[in-house]
């Protein structure tokens, strides 16, 4: 890590050089001979190209980055909309189903009053007949 004295930064490994250079590879700071040796196969670069190229990056990604956030806010708003639109449709069905449900219910307490009335036809007829049958028979033991 360099040290710094006021705005300068020296080099860790020569405490007396300003360190002047920047390692994109170790992304350190170093003096012109830390790059000359120890880093010597590695990309070197003053440090305000390397922070200019660094700014470029950023701004480059902050660009991606709205355009990705406009995306998201879009899909968001979109899946909002679609949200409201299924939960109407959800309130439309359980209304449908309800009227439904009443129509049938309706329908079946109909049929169940006319079968037990057509029950009840069926039963005073038979009984009916069975007190004819029971009068002839008296007066045929009579």
């Amino acid at each position: 890590e360099p040290r710094k004295i006021g705005r300068a930064a020296f080099c860790p490994e020569h405490p007396n050089e300003r360190a002047t250079m920047w390692c994109t590879d170790c992304e350190v700071l170093c003096c012109r001979c830390c790059a000359e040796s120890k880093h010597s196969n590695h990309s070197i670069q003053f440090p305000n190209v390397a922070a200019t190229r660094a700014r470029d990056e950023i701004q480059t990604a902050l660009v991606d980055l709205k355009r990705v956030d406009d995306s998201l806010s879009q899909h968001y708003k979109e899946v909002l909309l679609r949200q409201r639109h299924v939960s109407v449709a959800e309130r439309a069905a359980g209304d449908a189903l309800t009227a439904i449900t009443e129509r049938v219910a309706t329908a079946v307490r109909e049929r169940e009053a006319a079968l037990r009335a057509e029950i009840d036809r069926h039963t005073t007829a038979w009984l009916a007949g069975l007190q004819q049958e029971a009068e002839h028979m008296s007066r045929c033991l009579a």
